[in-house]
């Protein structure tokens, strides 16, 4: 069932399924250029995505006459709830006052000991916050500086790449490095290294026989003095930032 949650219905827009839908209800059929025109769209595999969306609804939701978008809601929230605990996870979100993003919502799936891994947290949780499962609140949080602003982004996000970031804080590899030395986030690549390098002073001059294991993240180079060879750390973009509990 997850691997048809994600294949079929993925992250559709819940309103315009829900008017392809009933138009499907009437028919008990639905071309692709229907479905462009009604969703308003030009891609035959967009159309192709809502169809197969729609057949999968057909026969796991089982609604099979002209309801209410508030009815619709009702019949898909009633089996996320049978296959997902949807609203058990949000609940749970909410009692502890976590941040609203997809990766606590996988953090508390794996506590209730629920198969959610992360690409189906992200659709889950898109598809809580289109059935209203949840309200957030706006805080104020003070960010004087540019590792303040840096650790908002990544906690509103739970869970982030090192591109991201410095997309939007360019400059920041410095800041974000700070960061993990002094044990505030986690970057997934470099966890098993942490206690080998987050101690150094200098990560452009790390002594090669430390990093045998991660010639993939370092740049090999020579002392031309000492004949000693270091790395020089290269953060990949496609690097997985998270705040460190």
């Amino acid at each position: 069932m997850v691997k048809l949650l994600i294949d079929k219905i993925g992250y559709i827009k819940l309103r315009s399924l829900f008017k392809l839908f009933n138009d499907w209800i009437k028919k008990q059929d639905i071309s692709l250029e229907e479905i462009k025109e009604i969703v308003r769209i030009e891609s035959d595999i967009k159309a192709k995505k809502y169809l197969k969306a729609i057949e999968w609804l057909s026969k796991h939701v089982k609604i099979n006459k002209e309801i209410s978008f508030e009815e619709f809601k009702e019949s898909l929230l009633k089996y996320l709830d049978k296959e997902y605990n949807i609203s058990k996870i949000i609940k749970k979100m909410a009692d502890q006052k976590l941040t609203a993003n997809y990766y606590n919502f996988f953090k508390i799936a794996n506590e209730m000991k629920l198969k959610v891994d992360k690409k189906l947290s992200k659709i889950l949780f898109s598809l809580a916050k289109q059935l209203e499962l949840l309200s957030t609140l706006n805080i104020t949080e003070f960010t004087p500086s540019l590792r303040d602003r840096i650790l908002v982004y990544i906690k509103n996000r739970g869970e982030t790449r090192v591109s991201s970031i410095e997309n939007n804080f360019p400059g920041s590899e410095k800041t974000i490095l700070e960061l993990w030395r002094n044990g505030i986030i986690e970057i997934d690549i470099l966890e098993d290294l942490r206690d080998d390098i987050s101690g150094l002073t200098d990560l452009s001059k790390v002594p090669v026989n430390i990093i045998e294991r991660k010639h993939d993240i370092f740049s090999i180079w020579e002392d031309p003095i000492s004949g000693e060879k270091y790395g020089t750390l290269i953060l990949p973009p496609n690097a997985l930032v998270r705040i460190r509990e």
